[in-house]
């Protein structure tokens, strides 16, 4: 859950904001589109916000394609590209900064953790309107909606008449309250260019009642074929765990 937390703070701290395109844009490039199908959309947005997540996966043409600011890295600011662009506030992909004015979170909402079935909680957001002058203007009338309280990371899309800004929370599944890594791998060492291979891993999800279950459908994450010593996530249901692998020179 720690992780999780830093992940939605970071999340709401790499939100930028400035004017309107429209829903389902095409660009020229394949920068944003990561699904392939020859537009950059919401899908494409979560696709990568998954992946850092490490709720998701994605294969090496697709990565190529999410590194949208081109540091090299896929990181959580390049899927607020993608959903801004998407949203309208971004006119192009890489988005570079102009100066035009633009919505400013003041301060983000107190509770960004919740529990499936909890609705959402504004209270502590503040917001404003920053403009060319250096004036600001704080907004009150805002509108805001993407929440639901099934599990998962929801972009929440405050409004306030042409523009946009996003901020994330974490809403995690009532009934599981964790995970554990009851075996690992078999194979935990690798020669650079092989696969990963998670034979013989076996999950447990430790349930709200104290019960533990034995899972499937988990996702890891955080392997890399080339030299190095990893640490891989597992993901079920907004639940972590964790285990290393050793890659050697081939």
């Amino acid at each position: 859950m720690r992780a999780m937390k830093i992940l939605s703070v970071i999340m709401c701290f790499s939100v930028l904001l400035i004017m309107t395109t429209s829903y389902g844009a095409a660009t020229d490039t394949a920068v944003g589109d990561i699904n392939g199908d020859g537009k950059v959309d919401y899908d494409d947005a979560y696709l990568i916000f998954n992946y850092v997540a490490g709720s998701g996966s994605l294969s090496l043409s697709q990565l190529e394609h999410a590194d949208i600011n081109g540091d090299g890295k896929i990181t959580v600011a390049d899927a607020a590209q993608v959903f801004h662009f998407v949203s309208g506030c971004f006119s192009a992909l890489p988005y570079t900064p102009k100066g035009f004015g633009r919505l400013v979170v003041l301060s983000y909402p107190d509770k960004t953790e919740y529990t499936e079935g909890e609705s959402l909680d504004m209270s502590g957001f503040s917001l404003a309107a920053a403009y060319e002058n250096g004036q600001t203007e704080i907004i009150e009338n805002y509108s805001y909606s993407g929440y639901s309280s099934t599990p998962g990371v929801k972009i929440v899309v405050v409004s306030h008449n042409d523009a946009k800004t996003a901020f994330t929370v974490t809403v995690f599944p009532a009934d599981v309250a964790g995970i554990e890594i009851t075996n690992p791998p078999v194979k935990l060492v690798y020669t650079a260019g092989q696969a990963l291979d998670l034979t013989g891993m076996k999950i447990t999800a430790v349930m709200a009642d104290g019960s533990r279950v034995s899972v499937t459908g988990y996702v890891v994450s955080g392997f890399e074929s080339q030299p190095g010593t990893y640490t891989l996530t597992v993901t079920y249901r907004l639940r972590k765990a964790y285990f290393d692998v050793t890659v050697i020179p081939g």
